[in-house]
């Protein structure tokens, strides 16, 4: 948390503000025993978005790298959105941003695993 002072009718104010939950990277692990899909969809900060798909072995990581978007002389990193697993039997399962972090993080860990006859993403 930080905070920013801002003027208002009366003075000045203390706004106590978030740092944005953003997952610029991520490693996925594979518990389930079977061959899988990742796609992974990224989002800039004009939310235009850009989709990968990466395979993932049974007992396998995946790293997830970061994507950047170059503007003139600046550099964005793109955050991860949406993850969607799928298996090879066509089980998919899919979580969306904000994940489970409290600051802008690098290198964020999934796991999937197979629970009942579907698959789960825990972060």
């Amino acid at each position: 948390w930080y905070q920013r002072r801002v003027r208002d009718k009366l003075g000045y104010c203390a706004i106590n503000m978030k740092p944005p939950r953003m997952v610029y990277s991520a490693v996925v692990s594979n518990e389930t025993g079977e061959q899988l899909t990742v796609h992974a969809v990224y989002k800039d900060h004009h939310d235009k978005t850009e989709s990968f798909d990466f395979p993932l072995a049974a007992g396998a990581h995946l790293t997830l790298p970061e994507k950047e978007l170059t503007e003139g002389s600046c550099t964005f990193a793109k955050e991860i959105f949406q993850l969607t697993v799928k298996s090879a039997s066509g089980s998919t399962h899919s979580v969306s941003a904000p994940f489970n972090v409290g600051s802008p993080t690098r290198n964020h860990p999934f796991t999937v695993k197979k629970e009942h006859t579907s698959l789960a993403i825990h972060n």
